[in-house]
């Protein structure tokens, strides 16, 4: 759904592009003009959708992150095909031409599924839908956290204990973009994730607390100090990923409504050409190694677009899960290994060599291989277990709990655990870009303690008092 633009507007935009890629499908002589199929119906969706009535015009975090994702995988991604040379294929050799036009059903199969449950969930749950409380001072115990002590002590006792074990468990170490970098994830994995619960917690009781006193007080000092929180706390995961640079940045604006003056909220809107020059220059960085000496603006737009179809699951990632799979011998073990090796602390219960990832780079690079970050498709995985017919269900199973976590959003107050739902959100509805093992393996390792946290200190709070 796209909000705030008039039906008229929208639709005369969305025929003009459906005329556009009309007339690439039939001019396009590419030898896989059936890719195309993709962003037409993407199109036909969204033209379908439109007629949609929707009485309430809310932000859902989730939905947002699934709408601007989907808009890139199934419309940009494809498109953008056209202005270069050839069908990209950056890694490994072309899918089995069979596997690729499978792969383009399954896309086509999935992205109708996808939409479809959402259709219908939005419409089952669409009453659940409440105004935001703007009242803070008079809510201000059911919104924010109030044992502050015993989270300030709690945090600077594991800040302590972080800074004696390695001081890279909690702040940057900018060499880590570096392959050549000591990586202190490799080093202390435990505590590594304990480093990883602390930037989370800290920020968030933070936040709680400049939202309490400015509720309280409605002084602009509470605003400016959230904004040096918010650029400190983004100066800590910078050794992490693009993702949790984003991911960030996201939850912070949708908080930020919540507890500011809507006025102030939107100058932080001035860091977000500064956030998109970061995420360029970090991917800029992790592809010098690919463009080499040959780099000028040029080469490495067209290595951006030919990648694309890597960072989004597209349909040549998704052939060649379905090789992969005619290939190996995959079994219901390998399945519970993906699992359950996404959680560190159980990860060495598993045998890590075979889980699908691994067999993917392994089939799709060499053998031999030690590089294992490529990801296979959900829709692939998904086609590997259960066939055809439920290639999807994986990618629909974490898309609508995301939704389902948009929607619990909307029924709770309380900061601290709309921060928890709105990581889960994301990860749900982001999640046709990832694999299965991204989404479950963040949620469980990193956020869902966070709400354990939580629980834990307000069962403290009232035994304290």
């Amino acid at each position: 759904m796209i909000y705030g633009v008039k039906s008229t507007v929208k639709k005369l935009f969305l025929y003009t592009l459906c005329c556009v890629l009309i007339f690439q499908l039939w001019y396009f002589n590419s030898g896989k003009n059936e890719i195309y199929y993709i962003p037409l119906q993407y199109v036909a969706i969204k033209l379908l959708l439109i007629f949609q009535k929707n009485k309430e015009t809310v932000i859902l975090p989730g939905s947002c992150a699934f709408e601007i994702a989907a808009f890139v995988k199934y419309f940009i991604m494809p498109v953008s095909f056209i202005f270069i040379d050839s069908y990209p294929i950056m890694i490994g050799s072309d899918p089995n031409e069979d596997s690729f036009s499978l792969a383009i059903f399954l896309t086509l199969y999935e992205m109708l599924l996808i939409y479809l449950c959402r259709y219908l969930y939005i419409r089952k749950h669409s009453s659940s839908i409440v105004p935001l409380n703007r009242n803070l001072s008079k809510d201000s115990k059911r919104i924010f956290i109030q044992n502050y002590s015993v989270w300030f002590l709690f945090l600077f006792c594991i800040f302590t204990l972080l800074l004696v074990i390695s001081p890279k468990l909690v702040f940057p170490d900018f060499y880590l973009l570096n392959d050549k970098g000591e990586n202190s994830s490799k080093m202390i994995p435990f505590f590594s994730i304990i480093g990883g619960w602390w930037k989370y917690l800290f920020y968030i009781v933070m936040i709680n607390f400049l939202g309490y006193r400015y509720s309280a007080k409605h002084e602009k000092k509470y605003f400016c100090l959230a904004i040096l929180l918010f650029l400190f706390s983004t100066y800590l995961i910078l050794g992490t990923s693009r993702w949790a640079i984003i991911f960030h940045f996201v939850v912070t604006f949708y908080l930020f409504r919540i507890i500011f003056n809507r006025t102030l909220v939107k100058k932080l809107l001035v860091f977000v050409p500064l956030f998109v020059c970061l995420f360029f220059l970090i991917t800029i960085y992790k592809f010098q190694n690919d463009l080499g000496s040959d780099y000028s603006l040029i080469n490495f737009a067209d290595l951006f677009v030919s990648q694309l179809q890597d960072y989004f699951s597209g349909p040549s990632l998704i052939g060649h899960a379905i090789d992969m799979g005619h290939k190996y011998n995959i079994t219901f073990e390998t399945c519970w290994n993906d699992f359950v090796g996404a959680i560190p602390v159980l990860s060495k219960t598993v045998d890590q060599m075979n889980r699908t990832n691994i067999l993917f780079n392994q089939y799709v690079i060499s053998p031999d291989t030690e590089w294992f970050t490529q990801i296979i498709p959900a829709t692939g995985l998904g086609y590997i277990y259960f066939g055809s017919m439920f290639a999807p269900i994986f990618t629909v199973a974490f898309n609508i709990l995301g939704l389902h976590f948009d929607y619990k959003l909307l029924n709770t107050s309380n900061l601290f655990v709309k921060y928890v739902l709105i990581y889960c959100s994301l990860w749900g509805g982001l999640s046709i870009c990832f694999n299965t093992q991204i989404p479950f393996g963040n949620v469980v390792v990193y956020i869902f303690p966070l709400y354990l946290f939580y629980r834990l200190f307000s069962k403290l709070t009232i035994k304290l008092a």
